[in-house]
């Protein structure tokens, strides 16, 4: 549920109107250095959950390092295959999207 958590702060901008999206990343990334976060089962789950939060920091205006470290983890998790697969390649595609759009 962290790494949910973090996710859901990352879009706080768009509810709340204030930023919250470093704490959200915070979170994902505490998620995954938990020993459940870790477990074969969770970890993928925990890892697109940093991706789309890094991802979503991306398109606030931040870092572009954001949208390359998001580029790493979701590359993996493609290889994993379905359902995971899916989901990381809409996320790349969104990547893709944002830098060609002219995000830093």
């Amino acid at each position: 549920y962290l790494a949910e958590l973090g996710v859901h702060l990352c879009s706080a901008w768009d509810y709340l109107g204030e930023d919250r999206s470093d704490e959200g990343v915070e979170l994902c990334r505490r998620a995954l250095s938990l020993r459940a976060g870790r477990t074969r089962a969770q970890r993928p789950q925990s890892e697109l959950f940093l991706a789309a939060a890094l991802t979503e920091r991306y398109e606030q205006g931040q870092d572009s390092r954001d949208a390359d470290e998001a580029e790493a983890l979701l590359r993996r998790l493609v290889r994993r295959g379905n359902p995971i697969e899916a989901r990381a390649r809409e996320m790349l595609l969104r990547i893709t999207l944002l830098r060609r759009d002219g995000r830093p």
